[in-house]
């Protein structure tokens, strides 16, 4: 289960080597989407398709905790 504050990754799915990383808003229902990074933790890039950073999106449920190697990217 998911809860408020809790920052989170999402696997894309037209890209599987990327990672978003994001943050659970205070509703519950819906993740702010902050970074794109490289699987292996190489690359980061705000402006990876389909990730509008600063606009909260609902949560679809394979959303999964951050890994802590990439927590620090998340605000």
């Amino acid at each position: 289960m998911l809860q408020p504050g809790m920052k989170v990754a999402h696997q894309l799915p037209h890209r599987p080597d990327l990672l978003a990383l994001g943050k659970v808003m205070p509703d519950g229902q819906s993740v702010l989407w902050q970074e794109i990074v490289d699987a292996n933790g190489t690359e980061t890039n705000r402006n990876a398709s389909g990730v509008r950073p600063g606009r909260p999106v609902p949560i679809k449920g394979d959303e999964r905790p951050c890994p802590p190697q990439f927590a620090h990217l998340v605000r």
